[in-house]
């Protein structure tokens, strides 16, 4: 078994993989090496042993609806993609919103920053496809609600409606309500930094780090201009966590 020395040096390939290709970037998949995560996040939930209340959400301006049962389902998943693969057609984006199964099959959550209308479902892994149909995890390894929970989507710059994706990011003000659900619980995070990175600076998205006080983070990730080796990073901490409901979710700050 790896210690977690090397499980985190294995974990830094992968998420330079990620940051570099994000934004248009040409990377070559790394070498597979059998790693046992300390805890994921459907392992936290055995740990508690409590059922899932029947809930769900609705995404996309209405056009996707993902249920608690979808978020069970899609967080044992095993076969979880954490490399790039061929890049979606723009013409197909359209297509992606809509795709209900895509959603029922990938979809472990949602995020929502009410002061910038962001408002994204959380897709397990990361590739072209899930950075254009949402915002997605980085590592196998983070917990909603632990330390720190990466996420990376794609900005589209052509684009008229900049609601979209994570074309806002740089726009959210310190101190804005980040919130985070697994459609059981909601955690809300508060933005306290925003920084760019060059695309080598794995550290800034550690799922095994927290904030400056301590306490458990959340890192939005994107890109800062197609093809530029840098990337934005928001970053939360967390302040509040409270049952979920969609009204609650969505709510105002």
């Amino acid at each position: 078994m790896l210690n977690k020395k090397n499980m985190l040096r294995v974990i830094s390939v992968l998420l330079v993989l990620t940051m570099l290709v994000a934004c248009g970037g040409k990377a070559t998949e790394p070498t597979k090496e059998e790693v046992k995560p300390e805890q994921t996040q459907e392992e936290a939930r055995e740990v508690e042993k409590k059922p899932r209340p029947d809930t769900e959400i609705t995404l996309n301006d209405g056009d996707i609806k993902v249920t608690s049962k979808d978020v069970e389902k899609n967080l044992a998943k095993k076969d979880v993609p954490f490399v790039y693969d061929e890049p979606v057609r723009l013409e197909t984006f359209d297509t992606i919103l809509k795709n209900q199964e895509f959603y029922t099959n990938n979809a472990i959550g949602a995020i929502h920053i009410p002061n910038q209308k962001i408002r994204l479902a959380v897709l397990h892994g990361v590739n072209d496809t899930i950075m254009f149909a949402g915002a997605g995890t980085l590592s196998p390894y983070q917990v909603m609600g632990q330390n720190n929970f990466p996420l990376i989507s794609h900005k589209l710059y052509l684009s008229q409606d900049q609601n979209l994706l994570f074309n806002q990011i740089e726009n959210v003000e310190m101190g804005s309500i980040i919130r985070l659900t697994d459609l059981e619980t909601i955690w809300e995070y508060k933005a306290y930094d925003f920084i760019k990175i060059d695309e080598k600076n794995v550290d800034a998205v550690d799922p095994f780090k927290t904030g400056p006080n301590g306490k458990p983070i959340i890192s939005l990730v994107t890109c800062v201009a197609y093809g530029e080796p840098s990337r934005y990073v928001l970053y939360g901490e967390l302040v509040n966590t409270k049952p979920y409901t969609e009204e609650a979710f969505d709510a105002a700050e």
